[in-house]
Formats: C-alpha cells, structure tokens, sequence
C-alpha cells in the first residue's frame, strides 16, 4: 500500500464518479425533455391550446426541462448529503444498527469491540463507533463516515455468531483499509447521487398518483408521470452500474490490505467461503439496503454463492474470484464449509480477552525505521502493529475501560489525564472542576486519576483516542463547556506543556467535525508560506527530542538542508524561549489546508528531525502523533528494532 497514492487515486475516482453521475444526468435531462415535447405534441393534437412547439428543438422548454430536473435531483442529492454528514452512526443506525457500549457482557461484542480497538491504535485512526445489525443473520459488515474522525464500522450479528477470532479480524480490518484507501467518502457521495436520482421516479410515482385527471390535460399528465417513472428507474440503473463498477476494484483492494494488516489471508478468506457456502449467508434485510450495498464486505443480495456471478450491476466482485487471490490452492468445486455455531465465538483463541503474548510493551527509544520508511507505513500497519496494539490496550486499568464507555466517564478520564501530580496544584484543579458546574465529573475524575497511576506513559495518547465514540456522544453545548473546562485545568499552573498542548489539539481536530465545527478549506499555498511553517515546525520538533540547544539546533539544520533550502545565515534561528506552542499551533492550523498530495513533503521533513538521532522521545512521538492528526495521516506505532 502507498497511502498518499491512494488517497489520489480515490480522489481521481471521485472526480470520475461525479464526472459519470453528470453525463448520466445530461442524458436523464433529454429524455425528460423529449417526454415533454410528446406531452405538448399530444395537447396541441387534443385542441389544448398550449402552442405548437413548432419543431423537435425548443430552447425555452430545455432550459425549462433542465432547471426543473437538475433542480428535482439537487435538492434530494443535497438533503442526502446533510443527512449524511452527521457521520457513519447515522447510516449504521438507517440500516438498524445497534451501538455497542464498551461495557457489553456478550462475548461476541467483547471480542468485536477488542477486534476494533486493536485495529484503531495499530493503524493510527480515531477508534470508530462500533455498532450491530442485530436483526440481521447474514454474515456482513461495513465502513461508514465522511472522514476518519466520525467513522462507524457495523457487522451483522450473524458475523459475531459465525465467524471465529481470526476470520472476524480479517473482515474488520478489510473494513478499516476502506478508511484508510480514503473510500469511505467516495461511498458517502455515492449513495447522496443514487438518492437524487431516484428522487426523479417519486416525482413521476407522485404525479401519476395526484395529478388532474380532466379530458384535456389527464392524459399528458399520465405521459409525462409514466415517463419521469421510466426515466428515474432508468437512471438509476445507470446509477448502480457506475456505483458497481467503481466499487469493485475497491473491494479488491481492501481485501488485499486486510492480508497485509494481519498477515493471515485464512482469516478473510475463511470468512468468505463461510458466505459463499451457505444461501444467503450475507443477505441484508433493511430496505436501506439497496442504495447501500456498496458499502457492505459481501453483496447484501442474493447473490452470495461460491460459483455465483453477479454480473454488470455487482458491486462486488464474484466470491470465488476473491478467495483464489487469498487461497490460491482453493478450488469453488470442491469447498465444504462448515456449518457456522456458537463454538466460533467460544472456542475462538483470545474471544473476549486479548490477544496472546501480552508481555511488556515497548517504551518510547530507539527505533529503526527512516523517514522514508515511516512514510511508507502510513496507512498500512503490519502484524507487529496489531500485536503490540494489544499488548498496550491489556496494559489500561479496568476501570479506565469501563469509564470509557460514556461521555461522563470518557470526559472524567480525558480530565484525569490533565491533573497534576502536585497535591496542591491538583486541588486548584478540583476547584476549577466544580465551579464550573461538574461535580458528576469531578467525583469521576479522582476516581480515574487514581487508577491511573503507574500507568504507561506512552498510553496517554491512546486512551485518548479510545475515550472519543464516549465523547462524541456529547451534545454540541457540552463539548463546548467540556473543551473550556479542559483549557482551564490546562492553564491551572499558568504554562502548557507538550502533552498538554497535544492533548488539546487532538481533541479539537478529531472532535471538531462530530459538532457541526468547519472544516479546513483545503487551498494552494504558497511554496514561500508552507516553506516558512514547515520550518517553524521542525524546530518545534527539533527542540522537543532534545534538551540540549546546540544539540536541537544541529537536529534542525541538517533536516532542513536534506528537504529546504538552508538557512543563509542572514535569518537567526529562534531559541527556545522564542519557540512556543501557541505558534506551531497556528503553523499545524495552515498546514492543514494542504492538499493531501502535497502533505507528504511535511510528514516526510518532521519525521526526518524526529529520528535524526534514530530514537524516539515521549515528547517526540505526541508531537508527532499530533502533527499527523492534524494532517490526516494514519500513522502506526513506531516499533523497536526487534519488531520493525
């Protein structure tokens, strides 16, 4: 996997898509108007006087036709995408999804949401809200969401009872190569254009069901309904062969990255012939499911079989054709799959726990890993990343787990996170706490800051990222208390510290877009003005990995020579009393209006200054940690040399 070449890619094939929804749409809008002119022709034959066209070409009636229809499938595309910009819970919970809370006794959802959270921390991404189609016995699962930062991933309560650990990890991470190929707004957009399209054949359902029924007019009105009826569905044919044929090649490639995520193409392979050897093993019964179906692992239709084709209008490629890339020696006429039980979830090895080998994981230090290389890890975490994701996530108290689960015990944990050592610094804390009105919290937050304690410090970070499905279940107005009251357990000592610092920028970059907040218009910079922020950024970076100035300055002039031009001595490097947080904030701020091909230049030039000296500091790893969140790049765990 290359991440920034397919993030490209899925930009060019959303280009592409838009590009086919509008030739779809010039040829609905001629055959609107066509039924039009046959609708006019008959009036005038009926003695209707509405005015003989005079020829087959009339300007005024095709603009006419043109504004009305574009009008009819914008207004529906543009309620759709509203709709859908509320994130991939609100497509989960159309199509009867169910949220998990983390403090589920089923051992099936136990082990789904251990599945997830080992995932998310191995591949850099925000923990996505998990949910399950409970009504729903086939084996499925998908994606959904805008962005990263408001992600829902679902399965079908047939995968929890079907599927063991191993086949139930190749499908969600065949799930969270969707997120990380940048496919799930490609999937978004695909459903807000099939919804507009059929929005035309309601208008003509409605115009054939109310319209006049007089002598004169009935008839056309019948014609031009009929015709709206025919076209829409028409269109939408068209619709689902470009939804089709632009969803296959991605399937593709998701189940590829799944095999490089968990080194085990027998997982989803496993998976699949479990689909394709029992009828309708991937059905899905929400009528929800139709403009959907390209989101779904496995085609939510009957057409799930290990010999079936489901021909031009699949969005899926054929389920053998899928198995022989991941099991060549597979033969379709000679599978036997067994018959699926309650033993796949109780005999499946780490079901509820964690994965095995849950020995000490490795601290912040020495790595072996280039710039370069780190690059090339961006969306695409190893078998190592899964492993050491689960040693980490058995390391956090279980009372920080189960406090993670809601937005008082998320909010609590977040807040301990921030309190200080010192006693007395701690108690001023405590007060900020309850004159702000959160007492509920405060009682919460000793209670999570004692359990913390001891706590591995590299966790900080991550439990961050697993406190935000609970936050994200805030309402809009206690975010906005939550955030001020966390600037003010910040700002309690009068200074910011870089953990602190991170911590606050993480929230809003992956909180702002779950409360309606403005995203970053992406822009064309200047050359000049991304070059002067990025070396802003990399002293920032260059002083955190180390203590001594000469040291950092060193740090910063040699990666500066490797990827800008050097400094001519005429411009002095500011010290580090001149280099504060409150300005790479408003550096990451601008750098995140880049477009995503011209990001990896930046990533590529901080990661070079923070393993120039070929370790990894704590300070180092959640600056960089944020320098990624704030340019959206998933970025895995560094590992040590005896992992990498």
């Amino acid at each position: 996997m290359n991440f920034f070449a397919d993030q490209d890619k899925a930009r060019r094939t959303s280009v592409r898509l838009v590009a086919l929804f509008l030739l779809a749409l010039v040829a609905i809008v001629c055959a609107v108007y066509f039924a039009a002119m046959l609708a006019f022709v008959y009036l005038e034959g009926r003695g209707g006087g509405y005015g003989h066209p005079g020829s087959l070409w009339n300007p005024q009636l095709f603009l006419t036709t043109a504004a009305v229809v574009g009008s009819i499938i914008l207004v529906k595309f543009l309620f759709k995408t509203a709709m859908l910009a509320r994130g991939g819970s609100y497509v989960a919970e159309s199509l009867g999804g169910r949220l998990v809370h983390p403090e589920t006794k089923d051992p099936g959802e136990r082990r789904l949401l251990n599945v997830v959270e080992e995932m998310s921390i191995a591949s850099g991404i925000p923990l996505p809200t998990v949910y399950v189609l409970e009504q729903e016995e086939g084996i499925n699962a998908f994606a959904a969401g805008y962005t990263p930062n408001d992600a829902a991933v679902a399965v079908t309560k047939g995968c929890l009872n079907q599927l063991n650990r191993d086949e139930l990890q190749g499908v969600i991470a065949h799930e969270f190569s969707h997120i990380l190929n940048g496919d799930m707004r490609l999937n978004i957009r695909t459903i807000a254009l099939i919804s507009g399209i059929m929005a035309l054949s309601t208008v003509g359902y409605l115009i054939l069901r109310l319209g006049p029924r007089s002598r004169k007019s009935g008839a056309a009105v019948v014609i031009m309904g009929l015709a709206l009826l025919i076209i829409g569905y028409a269109g939408l044919l068209c619709g689902r062969l470009i939804q089709a044929s632009l969803s296959r090649q991605r399937e593709y490639l998701a189940d590829a990255s799944a095999v490089q995520f968990t080194r085990n193409p027998l997982g989803i392979a496993e998976a699949l012939k479990k689909i394709g050897g029992f009828a309708s093993r991937s059905r899905i019964q929400s009528l929800a499911a139709g403009e959907t179906r390209h989101l779904f692992f496995s085609s939510p239709e009957v057409i799930s079989s290990l010999t079936a084709d489901g021909g031009p209008f699949a969005t899926h490629p054929p389920l053998a054709e899928r198995i022989k890339r991941l099991d060549p020696s597979f033969n379709p006429e000679l599978a036997t799959v067994e018959a699926p039980g309650e033993a796949a979830v109780a005999g499946s090895a780490g079901a509820v726990g964690f994965a095995p080998g849950a020995a000490e994981p490795p601290r912040p230090g020495r790595v072996a890993v280039t710039a370069s290389e780190a690059a090339r890890s961006l969306g695409a975490p190893s078998e190592a990343h899964v492993v050491q994701s689960a040693r980490l996530l058995a390391e956090i108290p279980s009372r920080i787990k189960r406090d993670l689960g809601d937005p008082l015990g998320a909010s609590a944990v977040v807040c301990a996170l921030l309190l200080d050592q010192n006693e007395a610094l701690r108690n001023v804390q405590y007060d900020l706490l309850a004159a702000a009105g959160q007492k509920l919290i405060l009682a919460e937050t000793k209670g999570a800051f004692a359990a913390l304690q001891g706590l591995n410090p590299t966790l900080r970070l991550a439990l961050l990222d697993l406190a935000l499905p609970g936050l994200r279940q805030m309402s809009k107005s206690q975010y906005q208390v939550f955030l001020e009251v966390v600037r003010q357990l910040i700002n309690a000592d009068s200074k910011v510290t870089l953990f602190e610092f991170a911590l606050l920028k993480v929230l809003e970059y992956r909180l702002a877009g779950a409360f309606d907040d403005p995203k970053p218009a992406i822009k064309n910079l200047s050359p000049e003005l991304v070059d002067r922020h990025l070396r802003s950024l990399l002293l920032a970076v260059a002083y955190a990995g180390n203590e001594e100035e000469l040291k950092a300055r060193a740090t910063y002039g040699a990666v500066v020579k490797m990827y800008l031009t050097p400094n001519d001595g005429s411009t002095p490097i500011p010290s580090r009393d001149e280099q504060s947080l409150e300005l790479v904030g408003k550096t990451l701020d601008t750098l995140r209006q880049l477009a995503m091909r011209d990001r990896r230049r930046v990533f590529e030039a901080v990661a070079a200054c923070v393993l120039f000296d070929d370790v990894v500091t704590l300070e180092e790893a959640e600056l960089l940690r944020v320098i990624t969140y704030a340019l959206g790049m998933p970025l895995p765990p560094f590992l040590p040399p005896a992992t990498a």
